[in-house]
């Protein structure tokens, strides 16, 4: 089993341009805090603490979310596309443990990145920016948000394995999470809309910075709050669950009867 999962973060590696991922996002990021920093109204210069939050909210929430479904469905679809699914077929490893690696190589594949961004973001806030009226310790902002998002990484993932495992393209399965994430988000805001309850669906539960005491993450996310969310971190991490282990057991059923003749 680690050799297979050390096998796909090679993969990984060569088949998603992790290093031009890595290279041109840092690059980007940081061109954007130094104009901001510099060339911004001294009045509109954003604090510490609201750039790191704002930058950790598009990179975690958005760019590196999408950019792990991607490195998850690329890696069970490239299979069937290139036919190497059938030389996995014929060693004697379970299908199984062919897919669980895939998704272990892509969770451990999303957290290093977040890892290595969330550094870069936590200097730059600090180091661009004025930290000294934070009512929070930024480091430790930092280090909650991520923790918050890891649960969010694990349903996306168990939802582009179930993607992966029912299209033999990478650009429809892509296509097919934007349009599912799209209407999970329309859904919800027809929830918030008709002020129904949303408890038992994924999409609010996913907000799990609600539950945040650090007052620097609950004042950005308490204003995105809508009804059904709020109702308890053991709650909202149990219906994660739920859901995360419902997908993941329909694509690994379908990994399991698929036909790869």
């Amino acid at each position: 089993m680690n050799s297979l999962i050390y096998n796909e973060l090679i993969k990984t590696w060569y088949r998603n341009g992790v290093k031009w991922f890595l290279t041109v996002l840092i690059g980007l990021y940081i061109i954007v805090a130094i104009s901001l920093r510099f060339f911004l109204n001294e009045n509109s210069i954003p604090t510490a603490g609201s750039f790191l939050l704002t930058s950790q909210t598009f990179i975690n929430g958005t760019i590196l979310l999408f950019y792990g479904v991607i490195i998850t469905t690329s890696s069970i679809t490239s299979e069937f596309h290139k036919g190497t699914i059938k030389q996995l077929a014929i060693r004697p490893i379970p299908r199984f443990k062919v897919l669980a690696s895939k998704l272990i190589s892509g969770f451990i594949s999303l957290i290093s990145l977040m890892v290595v961004f969330n550094v870069i973001i936590y200097l730059v806030s600090v180091l661009l920016f004025d930290a000294s009226n934070a009512s929070e310790s930024l480091l430790v902002t930092t280090l909650t948000s991520c923790l918050y998002q890891i649960p969010v990484y694990v349903f996306y993932l168990a939802l582009s394995v179930i993607i992966g495992t029912l299209f033999k393209s990478t650009t429809i399965a892509v296509v097919l999470f934007f349009v599912i994430d799209t209407a999970g988000g329309m859904i919800t805001g027809l929830f918030s809309m008709l002020e129904w309850n949303a408890s038992y669906f994924i999409y609010p539960n996913l907000m799990l910075e609600v539950y945040s005491d650090n007052t620097l993450i609950s004042s950005q996310t308490m204003q995105g709050m809508i009804a059904g969310s709020g109702e308890g971190l053991l709650f909202s991490l149990t219906i994660i669950l739920i859901y995360s282990l419902a997908l993941g057991s329909i694509g690994f059923y379908r990994f399991q009867k698929q036909d790869i003749a």
